[in-house]
């Protein structure tokens, strides 16, 4: 859900696109690519990063973002810099807004592109049917021709040894309550995993709160079950995991897009999100959702006896597991 500021900034954006979004007839020499969002957002716009770089090669191309998404982009092959806050003394003929703050709005009319491209406008045209986000921005540069790229984040090269056996990739963490399923199910799906499939669950995350999280679902597990890797892994290795991993599992969330991504198959739990927006794409993965009708909310405050999330059973996650494993 959108709140009112919000809502008047992609208005801002809209008109000033009206302005600046017809596409010079000269190639660009240097494009800056806003993109202050979540980890999961990030990754969302990474298939379109990924083509403006294959479609634009001789242009420099620079990424802002929030601080924790430094990682992901100085992973991608063709992006130049990575700024964490507003480039100084750098003039850009482009500037592809894929998500901003009023801030760095005001810094992007004062940096005069000679062409602009912003979220806005496709929030706007779409207010009441947002779009999957990957779609929506492909929508912000539709009116570019770009050419289709292979995937650019490199991990490969990142020296840290895979597990040897099967696994699949858990992060039962969420940002918010009510967006988290609960941890009783996780530890009985581990058991599910191991004793039916084989499968060794490692459980990511970082931080106190998800540390804490991982250490009551594993308590009553033991070594051969499931492993825990909470702080453990920087982004990127994070990444390499997921992309060798048998599935993965968990809540909406930024490692579930990064497998995705890769397309990793995987089992996802949803709660008070705006529904299909943030589904994973990759064929064969399963997706529970209970769709209410107070959904989406503010994820905060629940007029349910029981949270939307709570309301999947682990018998419904045990079958589709057996759907992805068949």
């Amino acid at each position: 859900m959108i709140n009112a500021s919000e809502r008047l900034l992609f208005m801002a954006s809209h008109l000033y696109q009206g302005i600046k979004g017809q596409k010079p007839a000269v190639m660009p020499l240097r494009i800056l690519i806003v993109k202050y969002d979540e980890i999961g957002d990030i990754v969302c716009a990474l298939p379109v990063i990924e083509k403006l770089i294959q479609t634009y090669p001789i242009a420099t191309m620079d990424v802002l973002c929030k601080p924790y998404g430094k990682d992901i982009f100085e992973a991608i092959e063709g992006i130049n810099i990575v700024y964490t806050a507003w480039p100084q003394n750098v003039k850009y003929n482009w500037i592809i807004d894929l998500r901003s703050s009023w801030q760095l709005w005001f810094r992007i009319v004062r940096a005069n592109p000679s062409f602009y491209l912003g979220r806005g406008r496709v929030r706007w045209m779409n207010k009441g049917n947002q779009k999957h986000e990957i779609y929506t921005n492909e929508q912000i540069v539709q009116v570019l021709t770009l050419q289709e790229s292979a995937k650019r984040w490199k991990t490969d090269s990142l020296s840290i040894q895979l597990p040897a056996t099967k696994y699949a990739i858990i992060h039962a963490g969420a940002r918010r309550v009510l967006r988290q399923w609960p941890i009783e199910n996780y530890t009985d799906l581990s058991k599910y995993l191991h004793q039916k499939h084989g499968i060794h669950s490692i459980y990511i995350g970082a931080g106190k709160e998800e540390m804490a999280i991982i250490e009551k679902i594993i308590a009553p597990l033991g070594a051969e079950i499931c492993t825990n890797m909470v702080d453990a892994l920087k982004i990127n290795e994070v990444a390499k995991w997921i992309k060798n991993a048998k599935l993965f599992i968990g809540n909406e969330s930024g490692p579930l897009q990064i497998a995705d991504y890769w397309g990793i198959r995987s089992l996802s739990f949803f709660g008070p999100g705006v529904p299909k927006v943030f589904y994973p794409r990759t064929a064969g993965s399963q997706i529970l959702h209970h769709i209410l009708d107070c959904n989406p909310c503010n994820q905060i405050n629940c007029s349910q006896d029981i949270p939307c999330i709570e309301k999947i059973q682990i018998m419904d996650a045990k079958i589709s597991l057996d759907k992805i494993l068949q």
